[in-house]
């Protein structure tokens, strides 16, 4: 019996120390689009973000200014960027590709990816010969229209919007990343031409009365800035008409491509390519508003992950109105870590009451977001005694919340010790009420004021625990969480007993150190 009490108060301690960063009701927000720098055109970046991992594929121009591609492997940062190796391919020209089309690859240096907070920027780095070079890339505008990706367990038949790369599996090496805009596609197709040079061709398809997508085959000229140059001009040398394409798209996972180039034709049958753990559920979107990765609007709530950020919270709790002893709580971010297939910090959490670390918790930036993948639980010697999974495996939470807006939140946590596996089930909603004056030890702010609910319940041996909190959280977007206030009961039933525990819990913030802040 004590065994499964302890497992109760460490579950409870996790979903309420995880509570303000568990936030994926809906899918969240990738970075795939599509970019460039309006001030030299002829080139760009086409990012495609499959949750753990984002492949930047750069259509750029060889030695010889040719146009040509490369194509690099981001894996997630601690900071929310992608970073890996850039690779270059040699292939069988398009109209030879019966099988696997590339021939050789090639890795010429590093990539990285970062996203700052405008949704509509990139900064594409990448290292070749040891030379780093830093672009500055605008996220592309289609006529005052974007396409928005959020991330999904995988593609469907269903999915009526075929923004994605595809591919044929049967000859790897080559594909097109498609941009669809209501009617229209367009495309970069990565291929080969004589003698076997990796080249990038675009479509321009619009839609025909029979469904089918149908348009010109466009080849940029020779002339264009060689992708290892450090210049700024000469990547603008025009484009010519090559031939024509058509896709038919059978459902939202399969096609069919078709082209005549020159004397050339071919047939291919697609299909979306998914090689990270998520796939890529597209909309059109106006381009002013804030896709791509994260939403800026409304009130900055809590401030991004950053690491040696420390703070110091202390806790009043009562149960059944028996007031407890006051625990202070300690949270620093002490380094980088990968959990469940996640990069990100990993954050202790000690307290006064045990004397030692009493959680792991296992975060990320995104764009805009701050991540949560799951947490640990640990005893007073510090081991590890319970190991508790976010199902999904990533999960959002948007560090700006609009007033009055009301955010529902349905995840899953599953657990492992000693004990066995248990899961969790977690539904919290939060509302932002506006902003207040809160003053605590650490200082006077004027903080996010957020209703907040959460309903934990959970099945363990046959006995069902059901935890239901409500109240209000005070959050500044530089030191986080400043002041709580929740209020709720805790029903326990077992062979046809149900025992109900009230709990109320008062925090405050004592101390922090964070993003060159400190109070007090």
């Amino acid at each position: 019996m004590y065994k499964l009490t302890f497992k109760n108060l460490a579950v409870g301690a996790l979903a309420l120390t995880l509570a303000p960063v568990l936030h994926a009701a809906e899918p969240t927000s990738t970075h795939s689009g599509n970019w460039w720098d309006p001030a030299d055109e002829g080139w760009g970046v086409a990012t495609l973000d499959q949750g753990n991992i984002l492949g930047p594929y750069w259509f750029s121009y060889d030695e010889e200014g040719r146009p040509t591609w490369l194509m690099g492997v981001g894996m997630p940062q601690a900071d929310g960027s992608f970073a890996g190796d850039l690779y270059r391919f040699n292939g069988h020209p398009l109209q030879q590709i019966d099988g696997p089309a590339s021939t050789a690859s090639q890795i010429v240096g590093t990539v990285k990816v970062s996203f700052p907070a405008d949704p509509h920027t990139m900064q594409f780095s990448t290292t070749i010969n040891g030379e780093t070079v830093t672009r500055q890339m605008t996220r592309y505008d289609f006529g005052g229209k974007d396409v928005v990706c959020k991330g999904v367990a995988k593609a469907t038949p269903s999915m009526t919007n075929y923004t994605d790369m595809w591919w044929e599996p049967s000859t790897t090496g080559w594909g097109i990343n498609v941009i669809h805009l209501d009617d229209r596609i367009y495309g970069q197709w990565y291929t080969y031409e004589a003698p076997d040079k990796a080249v990038f061709l675009t479509l321009s398809l619009e839609r025909q009365a029979d469904g089918s997508y149908r348009g010109p085959v466009h080849r940029q000229n020779n002339g264009g800035r060689p992708f290892n140059s450090k210049a700024k001009t000469g990547s603008q040398p025009g484009a010519v008409e090559i031939g024509t394409a058509s896709l038919i798209f059978l459902d939202g996972v399969r096609a069919e491509f078709d082209y005549v180039v020159g004397a050339d034709e071919g047939h291919h049958v697609l299909q979306r390519f998914q090689f990270g753990n998520v796939a890529n559920q597209c909309e059109v979107q106006p381009y002013n508003t804030n896709g791509g990765g994260g939403n800026t609007d409304g009130e900055e709530c809590y401030p991004e992950y950053a690491l040696n950020d420390t703070r110091t919270l202390r806790s009043n709790h009562s149960t059944n109105g028996v007031q407890g002893a006051p625990v202070d709580l300690t949270e620093t971010v002490v380094g980088t870590a990968t959990f469940n297939g996640h990069a990100g910090f990993r954050q202790t959490s000690t307290s006064s009451a045990n004397g030692g670390a009493y959680a792991n918790s296992y975060v990320g930036n995104g764009q805009g977001t701050i991540m949560s993948f799951g947490a640990e639980a640990i005893d007073t010697s510090g081991q590890v005694i319970s190991t508790s999974k976010n199902d999904p495996t990533k999960v959002e939470l948007s560090r700006f919340f609009k007033q009055g807006e009301t955010v529902r939140v349905d995840f899953g946590v599953d657990s492992t010790s000693a004990a066995g596996q248990t899961r969790e089930e977690i539904l919290s909603t939060y509302r932002l009420v506006g902003k207040e004056s809160v003053t605590t030890p650490a200082g006077s702010f004027t903080a996010c004021k957020l209703e907040y609910t959460l309903e934990l319940r959970s099945d363990i041996a046959g006995m069902q625990l059901l935890t239901q909190t409500s109240g209000f959280i005070w959050a500044d977007p530089v030191f986080g969480m400043v002041k709580q206030h929740l209020v709720g009961t805790s029903k326990v039933t077992a062979y046809g007993t149900t025992t109900t525990t009230d709990h109320v819990d008062d925090q405050e913030l004592l101390s922090a150190s964070m993003a060159g802040g400190q109070r007090p």
